[in-house]
């Protein structure tokens, strides 16, 4: 199993028109039945669909390409390679898809050495493709070559920036190198672009389990890091999220000399992310583009007076004590901190 693993994109380029004026919006149609079955986790009629579109054109990329990604999803190897061999085959805009595919499946079915094959002659014709770059960030996770893993993820990001599952990745790595500070940011900057509990609730848990110490029979109790690492006073609301703790706007008084809510909560993440460095072993500057692709974006929270709502956001997801309690005290600024979070998720695919 791919330890990093979340599912590549469906591309979206639509099917290649036939010759009549007719069967385009035909074929359209049930492409989309199709797509919309595998959506749905109806992976086995959604390969039956595809099966039968390509009776008509056997050797279109897309289809080929689509139904080996079904294939993936059901776990049959064999198949899901012969049809994105096939899909990868042809040049276009489907072909860095397939070869990722193609790879994909062959590391999942135990042909690493093949994988890393075919990852590194994709990526000679393809170097930028984010898609690509993400799917060898993972088999490079795998084989434990986090440092690999992470430029991967770093080019996959620089190339497409509201792709969400690109900053859980990066997340996951940072944290299996023990880079835990870092991984923090990660994590929240995937939950800013998927908010959707469905997706965004494990982030949410992975950042609360980095934060907090259980005891007691279960009970949460807030500790920092580091004892005096974050000498702050917050509600009693919030502390049960230790978060809270190095990056609320609401901390009074714990970084001397900022003067406006933006400042403070930039000093603060700047100084949590420094704690999380100094605990581990490690340098700022070698998390330099961890602090570019997060803190600017939490920043517009606090600019939009949503930071300390979004923390209760994540507590609610990470299933903290008083999180539900804060954001029904708070519904209308939480309702605004999604419809925010909204708009940028419907910017992303999902990857």
């Amino acid at each position: 199993m791919r330890m990093f693993w979340w599912a590549i994109p469906t591309v979206t380029v639509l099917i290649s028109s036939p010759a009549t004026a007719q069967q385009p919006s035909r074929q359209h149609d049930e492409f989309e039945s199709a797509k919309a079955l595998h959506d749905s986790g109806h992976y086995k009629e959604a390969i039956e669909r595809y099966k039968a579109l390509l009776q008509k054109r056997p050797e279109d990329p897309l289809l080929l390409y689509e139904l080996a990604y079904s294939y993936m999803a059901t776990k049959d190897y064999s198949h899901c390679i012969e049809y994105s061999q096939r899909a990868g085959a042809t040049r276009g805009k489907i072909q860095a898809a397939a070869l990722g595919a193609l790879a994909t499946c062959q590391d999942d079915s135990g042909a690493r050495a093949e994988a890393l094959a075919t990852f590194a002659k994709a990526l000679k014709s393809f170097p930028k493709d984010p898609t690509l770059n993400y799917n060898y960030a993972v088999t490079l996770a795998n084989t434990a070559d986090f440092e690999g893993a992470r430029a991967r993820l770093r080019t996959a990001i620089e190339q497409a920036p509201d792709r969400a599952s690109s900053y859980f990745a990066y997340a996951r790595v940072l944290e299996a190198d023990k880079a835990l500070g870092a991984a923090v940011y990660m994590y929240l900057r995937f939950v800013m672009l998927d908010s959707r509990p469905e997706r965004a609730t494990e982030a949410c848990k992975r950042v609360a389990q980095l934060l907090y110490v259980q005891v007691d029979a279960g009970k949460r109790q807030v500790e920092v890091d580091r004892p005096n690492a974050v000498a702050a006073e917050t509600s009693k609301l919030l502390t049960t999220l230790n978060l809270a703790l190095a990056t609320s706007a609401a901390t009074a008084g714990s970084h001397q000399g900022a003067t406006s809510a933006a400042d403070k909560a930039g000093d603060a993440l700047t100084s949590f992310l420094q704690i999380g460095l100094e605990l581990r072993g490690g340098d700022k500057a070698s998390h330099s583009f961890t602090l570019d692709h997060t803190v600017p974006q939490l920043h517009s929270l606090v600019d939009a007076k949503l930071l300390r709502v979004f923390l209760l956001h994540v507590a609610l997801l990470a299933e903290l004590d008083g999180a539900a309690a804060g954001i029904a005290a708070n519904k209308a600024t939480w309702e605004k901190m999604i419809r925010t979070l909204s708009t940028a998720s419907k910017q992303s695919d999902h990857l």
